[in-house]
Parts: structure tokens; C-alpha cells; sequence
């Protein structure tokens, strides 16, 4: 730059700008000062001039001045000073500089921030799966259909990045219905969250081409479902007194169903205990095949959901998957079901204006039976 076009005194172009830095990062300050004669700069800290040497380093490239910091320390932060200075006169300009401990990252366990979303496909189309989490250390992500693990094939593809993960499955099958479930693990703990894939048998562009009768005809079913649906679908208007069913009438059902008495009596027990007004469903399930109990409530703020069994609340795991089904379901499958799954399994629904329950009764018969009043797949 000519130094004729800016004679005398010095004078700052430009000044350093103050910012915030970790400890062990380098900071570099720098200004563009002119001035004539050729001024002479230095760096100060405190009012005590900086020598170059070691952490710090100063560079003059044309009319830019520059200080280098490397490594930074706690003791680094504070005001610096660079000063310009000939035999016209003196310039000067200051900044801050904050170093600080880097942000505590705290550990926690993988918690869903987006989960999967149950869909409806029609055969030959595709459909992707995608959920993210809240973890740290970074999680690592499985996917599994039906609780068995599930692998990449030439048709399904998993695609997983530090927080997130998706499953593809391409060309889709009829055999590829179910409950898919994506779980993610670090060493803190471990999360799930699932969702449906139900297959149309019927071409994916027939269903694309004819969106408004599948859509009237899927609202004509959700109705007839609601009519007969094992759970219970109460609205504030809606008197539910017709369907009470009386612990001694489940004593009776108890009893044709060759349960233990101890048994019998803890569910009797149950079933007294239920607000007045839910109607208790009996449900026969065959061992070794999957229950689905389905709660159709609806409300605004949108409810939350609580499932119990024998009264306690049921924590999601392999064989007990949650969710949310495309018809607004909410959906607790119990896989692969055992004796031990007997029991009274509640639905309770709430949010501000109240709450709500549904009750059924599973009991998981030998395999000759059929499951009378719930689905099983």
C-alpha cells in the first residue's frame, strides 16, 4: 500500500476483535494500522509489553500485524493492547480475550427426539424408517421387526450417524407387515421407540391413483373398528354405564378358564379396584404368538398414555413394544406371549381435562387356542 497516501501519524484500519475461547485453542489478534513513516508495533498485555518467544508469536505481513496465542490458558484471558508508533505519533487499540474451561458435556442415556412414524404402503412401494436421540457418549443403533434382530439385505438398508438412524426397506412384501422397532444403547443406558408398516396387497400406484376412495374407505373401516374395538372409546358426552362389567361376572369368566385361583382372585381384585363405568374385556391369546391391544382416545391436549398389567406400569423392552399406529391407535404388543403374561393390562389415557381407561383380561392358553376378542399375529 503506498504510505504516501496515508502520512503522519498512525492510524488503524482496522482493529482487533474481542472474542471467547476454550483453553488449549490458539487465538489469533490482528490489525491493519498505516502511517508514515513506517510505524513501529508492539503488543501489550496489562500494560506489560509481550516479547515473541514460545506460546506467542507476531507476524508484520505488509500493513497487517498480527499476535498469535497457541495453546491457551485460563491465565491468557484479558485485555491486550496493540500500540503503533513513529516519530509523527502514536496510535492505539485494545481488545478482550476470554479463555474458558470448554462446556461439560453431561453424559446421559439415548432419549428420543424424533421418533418412527407407523405407515401404510402399498406392495412394491418403498418405505424409510427415521429416528433421533439425545445421547452422550454416542449411541449405537439396532433395528429389530417383530423383537428379532433385523440385517441390511439387497432390499433393506440401515443408515446410521452419531444421533440419528434410518431403515429403507425397498420393494416392499407382504411379509414385511409388523412392528418395527429402532433401539439405541450407549453406556449410560438404552431407549426404543417403534412403529407399524402395514403392506396393502395392492399395487403402490393403484393406491397413489385413487387416494380419495382410500381415504373414504379407511374411514368407513376406523368406524366399524371403533363399534367393536376391545377397548374402550369414551368422549365427555358419552355415558358409559351400559358397560360395566361386575367382578363376579369376571369371577365366573376366571374360573371357565381354568386359571389358578390365587390368580382369580388377584385379578377379581383388580377389576373391582377400576373406576366406575370401564368395561373389562376377556381375551384369549395362543402361547408363543403376539398379542396386539389397541386404546382409541382422542383429546386435545393430545393424552398421554400409560399401559399397566396387574397394575403395574409396563416399561417398553423386547417382548413389550409401544406405539402409535397410523389410524391413531395406541398400541401395546406383547410378543411372542408366556404364562407369565396373564394378567389384567389397563390403558389409562390423560391430559388436562381428565383421564380415561380401557381394561382387558389376556389369558395365554396352549397352542390349540385362538384368541377370541383381541388381535394376535
Amino acid at each position: 500500500m503506498d504510505q504516501n497516501l496515508f502520512g503522519g501519524a498512525p492510524r488503524f484500519l482496522t482493529r482487533p476483535k474481542a472474542f471467547s475461547l476454550c483453553v488449549g485453542r490458539d487465538a489469533s489478534l490482528s490489525c491493519t494500522i498505516v502511517g508514515n513513516p513506517v510505524p513501529v508495533v508492539t503488543w501489550e498485555k496489562e500494560k506489560m509489553r509481550l516479547s515473541a518467544g514460545g506460546r506467542f508469536k507476531t507476524v508484520e505481513d505488509g500493513d497487517v500485524y498480527r499476535l498469535t496465542i497457541y495453546d491457551l490458558t485460563l491465565e491468557d484471558s484479558g485485555q491486550y493492547m496493540c500500540r503503533a508508533k513513529n516519530n509523527v505519533g502514536e496510535a492505539y487499540a485494545a481488545v478482550t480475550l476470554k479463555v474458558g474451561l470448554p462446556e461439560t458435556v453431561t453424559d446421559r442415556a439415548p432419549s428420543f427426539t424424533v421418533k418412527p412414524v407407523s405407515t401404510r404402503v402399498g406392495l412394491g412401494g418403498d418405505v424409510t424408517f427415521y429416528c433421533r436421540v439425545a445421547a452422550h457418549p454416542t449411541p449405537n443403533f439396532d433395528w429389530e421387526k417383530d423383537g428379532r434382530y433385523l440385517g441390511e439385505t439387497n432390499r433393506i438398508k440401515i443408515t446410521s450417524e452419531s444421533d440419528s438412524s434410518s431403515l429403507r426397506i425397498q420393494s416392499v412384501r407382504s411379509l414385511d407387515s409388523g412392528t418395527y422397532t429402532c433401539r439405541a444403547q450407549n453406556s449410560i443406558g438404552r431407549a426404543q421407540a417403534a412403529a407399524s408398516l402395514v403392506v396393502d396387497l395392492q399395487d403402490t400406484r393403484l393406491l397413489n391413483a385413487d387416494k380419495s376412495t382410500s381415504l373414504l374407505s379407511h374411514m368407513q373401516k376406523r368406524k366399524q373398528e371403533m363399534r367393536k374395538d376391545i377397548s374402550l372409546y369414551r368422549t365427555m358426552e358419552s355415558s358409559s354405564a351400559a358397560l360395566t362389567t361386575s367382578s363376579s361376572m369376571i369371577t365366573e369368566e376366571l374360573g371357565s378358564l381354568g386359571l389358578a385361583y390365587d390368580q382369580e382372585q388377584r385379578v377379581s381384585a383388580l377389576t373391582s379396584m377400576l373406576p366406575k363405568g370401564v368395561f373389562t374385556r376377556t381375551c384369549t391369546v395362543t402361547e408363543g404368538k403376539h398379542a396386539k391391544l389397541s386404546c382409541f382416545v382422542t383429546g386435545h391436549p393430545k393424552p398421554q398414555i400409560i399401559w399397566r398389567k396387574d397394575g403395574a406400569n409396563i416399561s417398553e423392552g423386547r417382548r413389550h413394544v409401544m406405539y402409535e399406529d397410523q389410524a391413531e391407535n395406541f398400541i401395546l404388543k406383547v410378543l411372542y406371549c408366556k404364562q407369565n403374561d396373564n394378567g389384567l393390562y389397563t390403558c389409562n389415557a390423560s391430559n388436562l381435562a381428565g383421564q380415561t381407561y380401557s381394561a382387558v383380561l389376556v389369558i395365554v392358553k396352549g397352542k390349540n387356542n385362538v384368541c377370541r376378542a383381541l388381535y394376535a399375529s
